[in-house]
């Protein structure tokens, strides 16, 4: 992972995304863009377009030196003892925040977007640039929940439906060998026969190239959710990161419930990571 793309609203949840990703970054000796998009200048039918350009420039600027003042401030407190010359600060004005983020992070080549969630929990994302981006970035998406203090990745729960393992366990693969990270692998067998034994396991190791795997099979509980079975499991496992492949919004309707997610009061603050279902390969 060479280029990380952190994406902020000024906010106290946007800032923490990006202190985030300053000590994520650092830990990876990557690079690190701090984005903000702003809204378009209004447009005055009496000014040229030169002048025009010429407000849009002078704000992009006042948000390129708002966003160094914060990142000083942040290794000020914080002393991850940075590589100035592996940060930048970037900003840009758009119409559409979420559209103006996947274009400048698609510019840069960025290989990880990190942005931050309003929920308790990284899961609850609908109605949040954070929800759109996870299901339109090409980009693999880290969200951060509200108050979450970065930690060291050791543990990375990817909760998988068995289709396509291999490959997307490949993605995860190259996520955990950044930190020698254990994956591990949790299936929800609702009314199927789903198993792995070690001899299986083995092989699914030998084909990824990385043995730090663990696979979890747990049955349907009657009465709960599938988020609220992975949230159970979560709390009792604590790992420092959940990662998901999202194939579409059905795909979240059916997971979190239209409408309920608001209602949901989890405990556990934990990041998110997602890959598009749809952008690996077969």
């Amino acid at each position: 992972m060479k280029t990380i793309f952190a994406a902020t609203d000024y906010s106290e949840i946007g800032n923490n995304a990006v202190r985030y990703a300053m000590a994520y970054a650092n830990s990876l000796k990557a690079t690190l863009l701090v984005f903000h998009t702003g809204s378009l200048p209004k447009f005055n039918p009496t000014i040229s377009e030169e002048a025009f350009h010429m407000i849009e420039q002078t704000e992009e600027q006042r948000n390129v030196d708002m966003i160094n003042k914060l990142i000083n401030e942040i290794e000020d407190k914080e002393n991850f003892g940075i590589d100035k010359n592996k940060i930048k600060a970037i900003a840009k004005t758009g119409v559409i925040s979420s559209d103006t983020i996947l274009a400048e992070a698609k510019k840069y080549e960025a290989d990880l977007i990190v942005i931050g969630t309003h929920g308790k929990t990284a899961l609850q994302l609908f109605g949040t640039t954070s929800s759109t981006l996870i299901l339109r970035s090409k980009i693999p998406v880290l969200a951060i929940p509200q108050g979450y203090v970065y930690k060291k990745i050791e543990t990375l729960s990817y909760a998988s439906d068995f289709r396509n393992l291999v490959n997307e366990l490949n993605h995860v693969v190259a996520v955990a060998k950044k930190s020698n990270a254990q994956i591990e692998i949790l299936h929800l067998d609702f009314g199927g026969d789903n198993h792995m034994d070690k001899t299986m396991l083995d092989e699914l190791e030998s084909k990824v190239g990385y043995d730090k795997i663990n696979v979890i099979i747990e049955k349907e509980v009657k009465g709960l959710t599938i988020l609220e079975q992975i949230e159970r499991h979560i709390q009792s496992t604590d790992p420092d990161v959940l990662v998901m492949f999202p194939e579409n919004r059905s795909y979240f309707d059916r997971l979190f419930g239209i409408g309920k997610t608001e209602e949901l009061a989890y405990k556990t603050r934990l990041p998110l990571l997602t890959f598009r279902k749809g952008d690996i390969e077969v």
